[in-house]
């Protein structure tokens, strides 16, 4: 290493304990003082200055630096406090193989100020004193052992803040520590009556290219942990949590003339604790999208909750359009939890999500659930017949660029790309993953004590080939976890749907399962060969989401490489792609025991009845010369039974089959066929005890 690189790391230590010096003695000078909120874009010098140490330490190549609140205000009028909530600062050790989290934290302090400057100022001195110590020699080892030379900050250095500062710090990491040094001494001035106006909105270039480049650029560092929210917000438990309601009359968008879509937020607490961040996105500038409390009602709410505050953050968003009526803003979609979301066509109730991604989903590695963490949503323009919006992705494992095209109708349609980078290699690789809840109903009935004949929000997987064959599988919830995999190479469409329509089939008068919405994948361009997977978890409630399905491709990437994957979305009643086109379809599927009604079923048999309807089946007679074609995987073939249902349109196939070992399980497969070609859609089932 030169001279002049040795004199740079020298005088950057030297530099740290003189700034540090300078800080300790505006401290010493101040009499006393209210701290306040660090709301986006507000008193940063201030925040700045607490965090001086951690911010000098920028230069060090990857180092990490998560100041999402540096303070927090607790007003009183007559003992105003200050909870300073340090930055926390990874690095790589010399000689450490792994990411170690710094020991050296900024303590919290509470206490009445006036007397905290008398009693504590010294002690705090020592602390910074020390910290500033420690930095400088952390910093001189690190640099020297490590590069040899003095790394450049505006290089690399990331500081990870909320969505309202982010961007801004990005581009002055070149001069933190000029601005943080010499910030006045009136911010720290006494705050009374008036609460200091804040600055315009932080505004950014914006495009899915740029948003592509920090994911990837993202996916060569070390995962940060995600934000937390405290105080009040992490207060909410489950009761509090469903009294909070947005104020409709504080909807994003509504003044914008002839615009069909509004945008409102759900409010942080109880099970949504890391907050997500809203951007709005104009002509390719992004401008932060706040919120605070007096965006929400808290009718009976037990928690004091602060007027005006700024929150850091939302749990996610809602969007909004007369879907059902022209005079009437319905739930289009909505954004909540993880990488998770759900949308609805006319006449549609909430039913089954959408994920993002899915990693090592049912795996001895352990599942992990991507995150999207910061969203930029394009307002309408009037009379605009879709909503655009962009999303970051993060996990330990991957990173994401996420596009989101949403057009509402009978039948609502989002277009998705996603471009992937991965961190390391996964065991399992999930695309466009599905999440629903089956407990009993159909071919699955179980032992539940309910007036509900079922209780489901789908009841079949359907997977449609290239070749034109449907594949259609019954859902259950049996004892034990089930796996089922369907091969494919570049699958047409593939999802998760309602058949059963009649409020008969459910006698739900508040649930309304026979208006939960089927959801059917379909890929954009060629996705290879692959594997559907779907997951059947036993459960005992209907508030569980037990059923997973997902698209796995052979040709998974690896650790250190990009996938870019298109597909489309759609949700509704009857989607595209639920049922064959031209072939008849599965109507429903009813499981007994094997053997003649009325005669003591003395017999190990099961019975497996399969309704078919429409297609050429709708005009056949029952001399038609058509048969059925079964097959049994780990099982033998009783008989088999086609005949036509009178006075309907149907045909009945029923199936007699044993099961090779009396716990073993059964994969049936059956499909009609004649005058030379297949007649209906290919009936899946996977039998358990």
């Amino acid at each position: 290493m030169s001279i002049g690189n040795y004199r740079k790391v020298y005088w950057l230590g030297k530099a740290s304990i003189k700034y540090g010096f300078g800080l300790l003695a505006k401290l010493r000078k101040m009499e006393s003082f209210t701290a306040f909120h660090l709301q986006p874009n507000r008193s940063r010098r201030l925040a700045a200055q607490v965090s001086t140490a951690t911010l000098l330490a920028c230069p060090i190549r990857r180092v990490l630096v998560n100041g999402s609140k540096h303070l927090v205000e607790s007003k009183g009028p007559d003992a105003p406090h200050i909870h300073a909530t340090p930055a926390v600062r990874r690095w790589k050790s010399p000689g450490k193989s792994a990411w170690q989290p710094n020991p050296i934290n900024f303590k919290q302090y509470t206490a009445d100020f006036p007397a905290y400057r008398q009693k504590n100022v010294s002690g705090f001195a020592t602390f910074l004193l020390n910290f500033l110590q420690r930095s400088a020699k952390k910093i001189l080892q690190y640099t020297v052992s490590k590069f040899g030379i003095f790394p450049l900050p505006n290089r690399d250095c990331k500081i990870k803040m909320p969505i309202t500062r982010r961007h801004a710090l990005m581009y002055l990491l070149s001069s933190v520590a000029v601005t943080t040094l010499t910030a006045p001494k009136t911010a720290f001035a006494q705050q009374t009556t008036e609460t200091p106006a804040a600055p315009a909105p932080v505004q950014m270039p914006f495009s899915f290219d740029i948003l592509t480049e920090q994911m990837r650029a993202a996916s060569l560092l070390p995962p940060t942990p995600a934000e937390e929210i405290d105080g009040f917000l992490a207060e909410f438990d489950y009761d509090d949590y469903q009294r909070v309601r947005f104020n409709r009359d504080r909807n994003r968008w509504a003044d914008i003339e002839n615009a069909r879509f509004q945008l409102n937020a759900f409010h942080l607490g109880w099970l949504f604790n890391e907050p997500v961040h809203l951007s709005s996105l104009v002509d390719g500038i992004a401008t932060p999208m706040p919120f605070s409390t007096a965006d929400f009602d808290y009718s009976d709410v037990q928690n004091t909750i602060p007027a005006n505050f700024e929150m850091p953050g939302v749990a996610g968003f809602r969007l909004m359009t007369p879907l059902n009526r022209a005079d009437h803003q319905d739930e289009l979609a909505a954004f909540l939890g993880a990488s998770y979301f759900r949308a609805l066509g006319r006449g549609n109730r909430y039913g089954l999500s959408a994920r993002g991604l899915a990693i090592n989903t049912g795996t001895s590695d352990g599942e992990e659930f991507p995150r999207f963490t910061d969203y930029w949503i394009e307002p309408p323009t009037a009379n605009s017949k879709k909503v655009t919006l962009y999303a970051a992705l993060k996990s330990p494992s991957v990173t994401g660029a996420y596009r989101f095209d949403i057009t509402p109708g009978e039948t609502t349609v989002m277009e998705v790309t996603a471009r992937l980078f991965m961190r390391k290699d996964v065991q399992q690789f999930g695309i466009a993953p599905l999440t629903s809840m089956y407990l009993f109903g159909g071919a699955d009935p179980g032992t539940y004590d309910d007036f509900r004949p079922a209780v489901h929000d789908s009841d079949h997987l359907v997977l449609n080939a290239q070749n034109g064959d449907t594949f259609v599988r019954p859902l259950t919830n049996h004892k034990r976890l089930g796996n089922s995999y369907l091969a494919a190479q570049n699958p047409a469409s593939f999802g998760l749907i309602q058949r059963a329509r009649d409020f008969d089939d459910y006698l739900d008068a508040q649930a309304h399962y026979e208006l939960r919405p089927s959801l059917m994948v379909e890929p954009i361009g060629d996705w290879g060969q692959g594997t559907v997977r779907l997951m059947e978890i036993p459960s005992d409630l209907e508030s569980n989401d037990n059923i997973v399905a997902y698209w796995v491709p052979d040709a998974a990437p690896a650790k250190g490489e990009s996938l870019e994957v298109s597909y489309r979305l759609h949700w509704g009643l009857s989607p595209a792609g639920d049922r064959s086109v031209d072939r008849a379809r599965i109507v429903r599927t009813r499981i007994g025991k094997g053997g003649f009604a009325g005669v003591d079923k003395k017999t190990d048999r099961i019975k497996f009845v399969v309704d078919f309807e429409g297609g050429l089946l709708s005009g056949l007679s029952a001399d038609t010369d058509i048969s059925a074609r079964v097959t049994v995987t780990r099982g033998e073939l009783s008989q088999t039974t086609l005949s036509p249902i009178e006075g309907t349109h149907m045909w009945r196939l029923v199936i007699e089959a044993v099961p090779e070992k009396p716990e073993a399980s059964m994969e049936l497969q059956a499909v009609l066929n004649g005058y030379g070609q297949d007649l209906s859609e290919i009936w899946l089932y996977q039998w358990e005890v």
